[in-house]
């Protein structure tokens, strides 16, 4: 799915955005495409297949995706790219869970 402000006219950075968490993509999704052309794919294989066919500026891989795994991702992309040099993935360290239970732990 890719997501651009309609009539802008300004070109706006490409961004590849792997999330296998719907929930969580719908916002981050909504967020981005203020900014950003963002293309969300929900697995390694998609999002391999999406970074070897078009130019990404950016990439927001989660660790955890069904089929190859953000780290698996990012090092093939990275030798794919080794003659043009290696892109710069962001992952995501925390899962949801983990962010929920630090927040029921603060609050009590």
């Amino acid at each position: 799915m890719s997501v651009h402000p309609e009539g802008s006219g300004v070109a706006l950075p490409a961004l590849l955005y792997v999330e296998d968490d719907a929930e969580i993509a719908v916002i981050v999704v909504e967020m981005l495409g203020e900014h950003y052309r963002v293309h969300h794919v929900v697995d390694g294989e998609a999002a391999l297949s999406a970074a070897l066919s078009r130019r990404f500026d950016v990439m927001l891989v989660d660790r955890r995706l069904p089929g190859i795994s953000g780290a698996d991702f990012v090092r093939a992309i990275r030798t794919a790219h080794l003659a043009t040099g290696p892109p710069s993935p962001t992952t995501r360290r925390r899962s949801p869970r983990g962010l929920d239970a630090r927040r029921r732990s603060s609050t009590g």
